[in-house]
């Protein structure tokens, strides 16, 4: 795992450098999903580990405490930014696969048009 996972978050501006960096790492997922369930679409060896998912979870349940402050709501507003997927597609380039369609992916996720890339949201 590339994100440096602090040992706590106690503010906004916290909560959106964290993201932030998920983001930039290619490692957000929907942060109401426990990460031990994440289907990460990285190497191997970037996967996080047992550990670093616990950590997650603890990190995003700290963020969700914040008052005033919608993590789902900032990682769409900002976190796809203009790319959605390495091949250089944008967020208009995306469709939504819901919980339990398909066999291969039971979890909630983006799928992109041109290459069919799965960016793991739940």
């Amino acid at each position: 795992m590339k994100t440096n996972l602090k040992r706590k978050i106690s503010t906004i501006d916290e909560a959106k450098l964290f993201l932030n960096e998920l983001i930039i790492n290619n490692e957000i997922y929907h942060p109401e999903d426990d990460a031990h369930d994440i289907i990460w679409n990285l190497p191997e060896n970037q996967k996080p580990t047992n550990q670093e998912c616990n950590q997650l979870n603890y990190l995003m349940d700290e963020i969700f405490e914040l008052d005033d402050f919608d993590p789902c709501g900032f990682i769409i507003d900002n976190g796809f930014g203009n790319e959605f997927c390495e091949c250089g597609s944008d967020f208009t380039d995306v469709y939504f696969v819901d919980d339990d369609v398909m066999d291969e992916l039971p979890k909630h996720h983006y799928r992109c048009n041109k290459c069919n890339n799965v960016k793991q949201i739940g």
